[in-house]
C-alpha cells in the first residue's frame, strides 16, 4: 500500500467514525421528537428517518469495516455478537418462507436496521467521550418530549372546549385527556419515558445535579398523564429494578434505615402502580378484555405453524381470520384493525415459531446476564476515588431500562414501532459495548496504520462503490414511501372535495411508490363507490385502466401467495 492509499484508508476510517459517533445520537434525537402532520400518518417521518438514516449508517459502517481487520473483532467477541446475528438470520429465514411479501419485507427492513444499530454501538462506541455525547443528546430529547407533553396536559386541563389552546398543532386533544407528545400515541410516548426514566435517575445519582432529578420528575409526571396502563407497569418495574440494583451493587453503608427506605419505596411504587392499573381497568374493562381475547386468538394462530412460524411481520394479515366474536362486541363493529397482539413475545413466537422465539429469548438472556456481570465489575469500590466508575451508572440505568421495557412489552407492542423499537437495540448495543471496551478509554485512539484487511485494495474500492450505489438506491425507495404517504393524504383531501380524478391519480401514485401500502387500494374502491353514489356513472378511460390493472395485479398476487 502506497502512502497516498494509506492516507485515503485512514481518512475513510476517521470520517466514518465521526459520522457514526455524532450521527447516531442525533438520529435518536430526531426520531424521538420528529413528527409531520401533512402525511396520512404523523409518525411516517419517524419511519422514514429510521429507514433512510439507518441505511446510511449501515453503509458507512460496512465501508469502514472493509478498511479494518473486523474478523479479529468478531472472533474475540463472538459470544456477544452471535445472538444478534442469529436473530437477524432468523428474520431473513422467516421472510424467505413468508407468503406475504410486502408485509414481511417492511418488518425485515426494520429487523436489519435494528440489529445493525446494536452492532454499530457495540463496536464503535468505545470511549467515554462518545457515551457522553450519546447520553447528553438523549437527555435533550427527553426534555423536549416531556416539555411538550406538559404543554399538552395544560392544554387539556385549562383550554378544553376552546378552538385554540397551548398546543398549536392540529392534532391537539387527539386522545382526549391523555398526552402523547411528539410520538402521536400515548403508549409509544409512555414506552419512551419508561426507557429514559431509569437512565436519567442513574445520572442524578452519579452527577448529584438537581437538573437530572427535575427531568426525572417530568418523565414521571408525563407517564401518569399518558393514561397508559402498560407504561405505568413498565415505569414501576423499572423503578423497582433500579432500587434493587442500587441496594445490591451500590449502597455500601452501615445505615440500614437507608436500605429499608429504598425497599419501602419499591413496595410503595408497585402498590401505586397496581392500584392505578386496577382502577383504570375497572373504568375501561374493554381494554383488559380486548387483550385477553386477542391473546387467545394469537395462541390459536401460533399453533397453525408452531415451529418455523408464518412469516416475519405477517400477523396483521392473518389475524382477521382468527378474530374472536367478543372483539366485535367490544369494538362495536366487525372490521376493526388489529395489527399486533399487544404482546411482543407472542408476536415473535407467531412470526418465527419456536426456533425464532427461542433465539429471541437467548438474545435477551445473554444481554441480561452480561449486564449483571458488568455491574458486578464496574461497581467495585475504589477507596482512592470519590465516585464509582461512570460505567457503573451507565449500566445501572441501561439495565433498569431494559427490564422495564421488556416488562412493558408483555402488554404492549411498542417494539413493533420504530420510535420504541430502536431503543431496545440501543440498550442492547450499550450493554455489549460496555462489556467489550473494558476499560473504557477517555477518547477513541487514532486509526492504526496498515491494518489487516479481508480484501485487497482494488476489490475493497469496488465493493465500497457498490455499497454507495445500494445505499442511494434504497434511500430513493424509502423516500418514495414517505412521498406515497403524503400523496395518500392528498388523495383523501381530493376525495372529500369530490375531485374524483385527482383522487384516483394520487392513489395511483401511492400504489406505484409503495405497493405495500394496502390502504390506498381500498381507498380507490371508496372513490368509485362515492362517485357512483354521486350519480356520476361515467369513469374516465384512464381511471378504468388503472383500476383494471390494479385488480389484475392483486388477483395475480393472490394466486402466487396461495
Amino acid at each position: 500500500m502506497t502512502i497516498a492509499e494509506e492516507k485515503i484508508s485512514i481518512l475513510i476510517r476517521l470520517v466514518s467514525e465521526k459520522v457514526l459517533a455524532w450521527g447516531l445520537p442525533f438520529f435518536y434525537f430526531l426520531v424521538s421528537i420528529a413528527f409531520y402532520l401533512r402525511t396520512y400518518d404523523s409518525a411516517q417521518i419517524k419511519i422514514t428517518l429510521v429507514q433512510i438514516l439507518g441505511t446510511i449508517f449501515i453503509g458507512v459502517w460496512i465501508i469502514k469495516l472493509l478498511e479494518e481487520d473486523f474478523l479479529e473483532f468478531v472472533n474475540k467477541n463472538l459470544i456477544i455478537i452471535l445472538p444478534l446475528v442469529a436473530f437477524l438470520l432468523s428474520g431473513v429465514f422467516s421472510f424467505s418462507h413468508s407468503y406475504f411479501f410486502y408485509a414481511s419485507w417492511n418488518e425485515l427492513v426494520r429487523r436489519i436496521i435494528y440489529i445493525f444499530i446494536a452492532l454499530i454501538v457495540i463496536k464503535e462506541f468505545d470511549s467515554d467521550q462518545k457515551f457522553s455525547i450519546l447520553f447528553k443528546v438523549l437527555f435533550w430529547a427527553t426534555f423536549v418530549a416531556t416539555f411538550y407533553g406538559i404543554i399538552q396536559y395544560l392544554d387539556v386541563k385549562y383550554f378544553v372546549g376552546l378552538e385554540k389552546g397551548l398546543d398549536p398543532f392540529v392534532w391537539r386533544m387527539a386522545f382526549g385527556n391523555r398526552i402523547f407528545s411528539t410520538f402521536g400515541n400515548p403508549n409509544f410516548f409512555g414506552d419512551f419515558l419508561v426507557v429514559m426514566s431509569p437512565i436519567v435517575l442513574a445520572m442524578f445519582f452519579r452527577r448529584r445535579q438537581p437538573i437530572y432529578l427535575f427531568l426525572w420528575f417530568m418523565t414521571a409526571f408525563c407517564v401518569v398523564q399518558t393514561g397508559s396502563k402498560g407504561a405505568w407497569l413498565g415505569f414501576a418495574v423499572g423503578l423497582v429494578a433500579f432500587a434493587f440494583l442500587l441496594v445490591v451493587f451500590f449502597l455500601r453503608t452501615k445505615k440500614k434505615w437507608l436500605k429499608y427506605a429504598i425497599i419501602g419505596a419499591m413496595v410503595v411504587s408497585m402498590l401505586v402502580a397496581y392500584v392505578g392499573i386496577k382502577q383504570n381497568l375497572k373504568q375501561r374493562t374493554d381494554s383488559g378484555s380486548f387483550r385477553i381475547f386477542t391473546w387467545i386468538s394469537t395462541w390459536e394462530m401460533i399453533n397453525t405453524n408452531p415451529w418455523i412460524g408464518t412469516g416475519i411481520g405477517s400477523y396483521y394479515v392473518t389475524y382477521p381470520a382468527f378474530r374472536r366474536p367478543q372483539i366485535f362486541f367490544i369494538e362495536g363493529k366487525h372490521n376493526t384493525e388489529t395489527d399486533h397482539p399487544e404482546d411482543e413475545y407472542l408476536e415473535v413466537w407467531y412470526d418465527e415459531g419456536y426456533i425464532g422465539f427461542g433465539i429471541f429469548l437467548w438474545l435477551l438472556a445473554t444481554f441480561l446476564f452480561i449486564s449483571f456481570k458488568n455491574l458486578s465489575v464496574f461497581s467495585k469500590h475504589d477507596p482512592l476515588k470519590k465516585y464509582l466508575d461512570i460505567r457503573a451508572y451507565y449500566q445501572l440505568g441501561v439495565l433498569s431500562s431494559l427490564i422495564a421495557q421488556l416488562a412493558h412489552n408483555m402488554v404492549c407492542v411498542s417494539l413493533r414501532f420504530v420510535s420504541s423499537g430502536i431503543f431496545l437495540w440501543l440498550l442492547i448495543g450499550i450493554i455489549g459495548s460496555l462489556c467489550i471496551h473494558n476499560p473504557l478509554s477517555a477518547k477513541t485512539p487514532p486509526p492504526a496504520p496498515n491494518p489487516k484487511t479481508l480484501l485487497p485494495l482494488s476489490a475493497r474500492r469496488v465493493v465500497q462503490i457498490m455499497i454507495i450505489i445500494m445505499v442511494v438506491f434504497f434511500v430513493k425507495i424509502f423516500y418514495g414511501y414517505f412521498d406515497a404517504d403524503m400523496k395518500h393524504n392528498l388523495g383523501i383531501f381530493y376525495s372529500k372535495q369530490g375531485q374524483w380524478d385527482n383522487a384516483l391519480a394520487s392513489y395511483g401514485k401511492v400504489v406505484k411508490e409503495n405497493p405495500s401500502f394496502i390502504m390506498s387500494h381500498y381507498f380507490m374502491g371508496n372513490v368509485y363507490n362515492d362517485r357512483w353514489t354521486a350519480e356520476d356513472a361515467t369513469m374516465p378511460l384512464k381511471s378504468t385502466k388503472v383500476f383494471g390493472n390494479l385488480r389484475q395485479t392483486m388477483c395475480s398476487r393472490a394466486i402466487r401467495q396461495g
